[in-house]
Protein backbone atom coordinates (compact mmCIF):
# COMPACT_ATOMS: atom_id res chain seq x y z
CA UNK A 1 0.00 0.00 0.00
CA UNK A 2 1.26 3.49 -0.90
CA UNK A 3 0.85 6.02 1.91
CA UNK A 4 0.64 9.65 0.80
CA UNK A 5 1.72 12.50 3.00
CA UNK A 6 -0.66 15.41 3.67
CA UNK A 7 1.27 17.61 1.23
CA UNK A 8 1.02 14.97 -1.52
CA UNK A 9 -2.71 14.52 -0.91
CA UNK A 10 -3.31 18.27 -1.18
CA UNK A 11 -1.23 18.42 -4.39
CA UNK A 12 -3.13 15.51 -5.95
CA UNK A 13 -6.45 17.10 -4.99
CA UNK A 14 -5.48 20.35 -6.68
CA UNK A 15 -4.43 18.52 -9.87
CA UNK A 16 -7.76 16.65 -10.04
CA UNK A 17 -9.66 19.88 -9.45
CA UNK A 18 -7.84 21.49 -12.43
CA UNK A 19 -8.69 18.48 -14.61
CA UNK A 20 -12.39 18.71 -13.68
CA UNK A 21 -12.48 22.47 -14.43
CA UNK A 22 -10.74 21.99 -17.79
CA UNK A 23 -13.07 19.14 -18.68
CA UNK A 24 -16.16 21.18 -17.80
CA UNK A 25 -15.02 24.09 -19.97
CA UNK A 26 -13.95 21.82 -22.84
CA UNK A 27 -17.27 19.95 -22.97
CA UNK A 28 -19.35 22.64 -24.76
CA UNK A 29 -16.45 23.36 -27.12
CA UNK A 30 -16.41 19.75 -28.21
CA UNK A 31 -19.68 20.15 -30.08
CA UNK A 32 -17.87 21.51 -33.17
CA UNK A 33 -14.32 20.67 -32.25
CA UNK A 34 -12.08 17.66 -32.57
CA UNK A 35 -9.68 16.96 -29.70
CA UNK A 36 -6.01 16.88 -30.70
CA UNK A 37 -3.51 15.90 -28.02
CA UNK A 38 0.24 15.56 -27.93
CA UNK A 39 1.73 12.17 -27.01
CA UNK A 40 3.20 13.64 -23.84
CA UNK A 41 -0.24 14.49 -22.46
CA UNK A 42 -2.12 11.28 -23.24
CA UNK A 43 -2.71 10.42 -19.59
CA UNK A 44 -4.13 13.82 -18.68
CA UNK A 45 -6.26 13.96 -21.81
CA UNK A 46 -7.71 10.53 -21.06
CA UNK A 47 -8.98 11.94 -17.76
CA UNK A 48 -10.19 15.19 -19.36
CA UNK A 49 -11.98 13.27 -22.12
CA UNK A 50 -13.68 11.14 -19.51
CA UNK A 51 -14.89 14.19 -17.58
CA UNK A 52 -16.10 15.94 -20.75
CA UNK A 53 -17.82 12.74 -21.89
CA UNK A 54 -19.67 12.48 -18.59
CA UNK A 55 -20.65 16.17 -18.80
CA UNK A 56 -22.01 15.80 -22.36
CA UNK A 57 -23.14 12.19 -22.86
CA UNK A 58 -24.72 12.86 -26.26
CA UNK A 59 -21.44 13.86 -27.92
CA UNK A 60 -19.35 11.37 -29.84
CA UNK A 61 -15.87 11.50 -28.29
CA UNK A 62 -14.50 8.17 -29.36
CA UNK A 63 -15.89 7.17 -32.70
CA UNK A 64 -13.75 5.47 -35.31
CA UNK A 65 -15.98 6.67 -38.16
CA UNK A 66 -14.99 10.32 -38.44
CA UNK A 67 -17.14 11.57 -35.55
CA UNK A 68 -16.21 14.38 -33.20
CA UNK A 69 -13.12 13.69 -31.12
CA UNK A 70 -10.25 11.24 -31.45
CA UNK A 71 -9.97 7.67 -30.31
CA UNK A 72 -7.16 6.40 -28.14
CA UNK A 73 -5.74 4.79 -31.26
CA UNK A 74 -5.63 8.16 -33.05
CA UNK A 75 -4.04 9.87 -30.08
CA UNK A 76 -1.30 7.25 -29.99
CA UNK A 77 -0.41 8.09 -33.58
CA UNK A 78 1.20 11.26 -32.28
CA UNK A 79 -1.06 13.95 -33.74
CA UNK A 80 0.19 17.15 -32.18
CA UNK A 81 -1.41 20.49 -31.48
CA UNK A 82 -1.00 23.36 -29.10
CA UNK A 83 -4.75 23.63 -28.45
CA UNK A 84 -7.16 20.79 -27.56
CA UNK A 85 -9.67 21.31 -30.35
CA UNK A 86 -10.07 22.09 -34.04
CA UNK A 87 -12.15 24.57 -35.99
CA UNK A 88 -14.47 23.56 -38.81
CA UNK A 89 -13.99 25.70 -41.95
CA UNK A 90 -16.77 24.91 -44.38
CA UNK A 91 -16.70 21.18 -43.70
CA UNK A 92 -12.89 20.92 -43.41
CA UNK A 93 -11.46 20.46 -39.92
CA UNK A 94 -8.20 22.13 -39.00
CA UNK A 95 -6.55 22.21 -35.56
CA UNK A 96 -6.50 25.69 -34.03
CA UNK A 97 -2.72 26.03 -33.67
CA UNK A 98 0.40 27.13 -35.47
CA UNK A 99 0.92 23.53 -36.56
CA UNK A 100 -1.99 23.98 -39.01
CA UNK A 101 -0.68 26.90 -41.03
CA UNK A 102 -0.08 24.61 -44.02
CA UNK A 103 -3.60 23.16 -43.82
CA UNK A 104 -5.20 26.61 -43.48
CA UNK A 105 -3.15 27.82 -46.45
CA UNK A 106 -4.28 24.88 -48.55
CA UNK A 107 -7.90 25.63 -47.63
CA UNK A 108 -7.46 29.30 -48.64
CA UNK A 109 -5.80 28.34 -51.94
CA UNK A 110 -8.74 26.08 -52.82
CA UNK A 111 -11.02 29.14 -52.52
CA UNK A 112 -8.66 31.28 -54.64
CA UNK A 113 -8.53 28.59 -57.35
CA UNK A 114 -12.29 28.83 -57.90
CA UNK A 115 -13.27 30.84 -61.02
CA UNK A 116 -14.76 34.31 -60.41
CA UNK A 117 -18.54 34.68 -60.36
CA UNK A 118 -18.43 36.83 -63.51
CA UNK A 119 -17.28 36.58 -67.15
CA UNK A 120 -16.67 39.16 -69.87
CA UNK A 121 -19.94 40.51 -71.23
CA UNK A 122 -20.40 39.76 -74.93
CA UNK A 123 -24.21 39.94 -75.09
CA UNK A 124 -25.75 41.91 -77.95
CA UNK A 125 -28.82 43.79 -76.71
CA UNK A 126 -31.71 45.20 -78.72
CA UNK A 127 -34.07 47.74 -77.17
CA UNK A 128 -36.83 48.63 -79.66
CA UNK A 129 -39.38 51.19 -78.46
CA UNK A 130 -42.84 50.93 -80.00
CA UNK A 131 -45.45 53.69 -80.06
CA UNK A 132 -48.88 52.13 -80.49
CA UNK A 133 -51.23 53.98 -82.80
CA UNK A 134 -54.51 55.33 -81.49
CA UNK A 135 -57.23 52.70 -81.15
CA UNK A 136 -54.87 49.78 -81.84
CA UNK A 137 -53.66 48.96 -78.34
CA UNK A 138 -55.58 45.68 -78.08
CA UNK A 139 -54.38 44.37 -81.43
CA UNK A 140 -50.72 45.11 -80.71
CA UNK A 141 -50.83 43.66 -77.18
CA UNK A 142 -52.44 40.48 -78.55
CA UNK A 143 -49.33 39.88 -80.66
CA UNK A 144 -46.83 40.11 -77.79
CA UNK A 145 -47.30 36.48 -76.61
CA UNK A 146 -46.75 35.29 -80.20
CA UNK A 147 -43.28 36.88 -80.23
CA UNK A 148 -42.43 35.14 -76.97
CA UNK A 149 -43.67 31.73 -78.16
CA UNK A 150 -41.58 31.93 -81.33
CA UNK A 151 -38.47 32.73 -79.30
CA UNK A 152 -39.14 29.85 -76.89
CA UNK A 153 -39.59 27.39 -79.73
CA UNK A 154 -36.67 28.36 -81.97
CA UNK A 155 -33.94 30.30 -80.18
CA UNK A 156 -32.57 28.03 -77.50
CA UNK A 157 -28.85 28.59 -77.11
CA UNK A 158 -28.82 31.99 -78.88
CA UNK A 159 -31.30 34.10 -76.89
CA UNK A 160 -30.09 35.29 -73.48
CA UNK A 161 -33.31 37.03 -72.43
CA UNK A 162 -36.49 38.26 -74.10
CA UNK A 163 -39.64 40.06 -72.98
CA UNK A 164 -41.82 43.17 -73.14
CA UNK A 165 -42.49 46.04 -70.75
CA UNK A 166 -45.63 48.13 -71.06
CA UNK A 167 -47.83 49.34 -72.50
CA UNK A 168 -47.75 52.67 -70.71
CA UNK A 169 -50.73 55.02 -70.58
CA UNK A 170 -49.44 56.87 -73.62
CA UNK A 171 -49.07 53.63 -75.63
CA UNK A 172 -45.36 52.88 -75.31
CA UNK A 173 -44.07 49.29 -75.33
CA UNK A 174 -40.40 48.34 -75.06
CA UNK A 175 -38.96 44.95 -75.93
CA UNK A 176 -35.94 43.84 -73.88
CA UNK A 177 -33.84 41.42 -75.95
CA UNK A 178 -30.40 39.92 -75.44
CA UNK A 179 -28.51 37.61 -77.82
CA UNK A 180 -25.22 35.75 -77.83
CA UNK A 181 -23.96 37.40 -81.04
CA UNK A 182 -24.84 39.50 -84.07
CA UNK A 183 -25.67 36.31 -85.96
CA UNK A 184 -28.12 35.39 -83.19
CA UNK A 185 -29.82 38.79 -83.63
CA UNK A 186 -30.28 38.19 -87.36
CA UNK A 187 -31.60 34.71 -86.66
CA UNK A 188 -34.16 36.22 -84.29
CA UNK A 189 -35.33 38.80 -86.82
CA UNK A 190 -35.83 36.04 -89.35
CA UNK A 191 -37.71 33.96 -86.78
CA UNK A 192 -40.23 36.70 -85.85
CA UNK A 193 -40.39 38.41 -89.26
CA UNK A 194 -44.05 37.69 -90.01
CA UNK A 195 -45.33 38.69 -86.55
CA UNK A 196 -43.15 41.83 -86.56
CA UNK A 197 -44.56 42.93 -89.91
CA UNK A 198 -48.08 42.52 -88.52
CA UNK A 199 -47.17 44.43 -85.34
CA UNK A 200 -45.86 47.33 -87.42
CA UNK A 201 -49.39 47.78 -88.77
CA UNK A 202 -50.46 48.81 -85.25
CA UNK A 203 -47.34 50.57 -83.94
CA UNK A 204 -44.23 52.38 -85.07
CA UNK A 205 -40.66 51.82 -83.89
CA UNK A 206 -39.77 55.29 -82.58
CA UNK A 207 -36.39 54.32 -81.15
CA UNK A 208 -34.04 51.35 -81.48
CA UNK A 209 -30.89 50.95 -79.40
CA UNK A 210 -28.37 48.25 -80.29
CA UNK A 211 -25.75 47.59 -77.61
CA UNK A 212 -22.83 45.16 -77.49
CA UNK A 213 -19.19 44.53 -78.44
CA UNK A 214 -18.08 46.82 -81.27
CA UNK A 215 -17.09 43.91 -83.51
CA UNK A 216 -20.65 42.53 -83.27
CA UNK A 217 -22.29 45.92 -83.87
CA UNK A 218 -20.36 46.33 -87.12
CA UNK A 219 -21.98 43.14 -88.44
CA UNK A 220 -25.47 44.60 -87.84
CA UNK A 221 -25.13 48.04 -89.40
CA UNK A 222 -26.03 46.96 -92.90
CA UNK A 223 -28.90 44.53 -92.09
CA UNK A 224 -30.56 46.96 -89.63
CA UNK A 225 -30.03 50.14 -91.65
CA UNK A 226 -33.71 50.54 -92.60
CA UNK A 227 -34.72 50.60 -88.92
CA UNK A 228 -32.39 53.55 -88.16
CA UNK A 229 -30.90 52.21 -84.91
CA UNK A 230 -28.47 53.94 -82.56
CA UNK A 231 -25.38 51.86 -81.76
CA UNK A 232 -23.74 51.76 -78.34
CA UNK A 233 -20.40 49.90 -78.16
CA UNK A 234 -19.79 48.01 -74.94
CA UNK A 235 -17.04 49.47 -72.73
CA UNK A 236 -14.03 47.19 -72.25
CA UNK A 237 -14.10 45.39 -68.90
CA UNK A 238 -17.89 45.04 -68.80
CA UNK A 239 -19.03 41.85 -67.12
CA UNK A 240 -22.03 39.62 -66.59
CA UNK A 241 -22.82 36.88 -64.12
CA UNK A 242 -21.39 33.45 -64.95
CA UNK A 243 -24.73 31.84 -64.15
CA UNK A 244 -28.32 32.97 -64.37
CA UNK A 245 -30.52 32.92 -61.31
Amino acid sequence: MVVLSLTEKVGLSMQLRKVIIVGTIAAPLAFNCEAFVSPANNAVNDVVSGVARDASPNLNYGSDDGGIGTTGRERRRGRESYLPFSVDYGGERHPSSTSTLVSSSAWSSSKIDQPPWYVDDSVVTLVPKFKIRDGMMGMFVALMPKFVELVKANEEGTCVHYGFVGPTEDGIVICREGYTSADAVLRHLDNVCDVLNEALQYADIVDLMVQGPLIELEKLKCPLAELGPSYYPLVAGSLRSRKMW
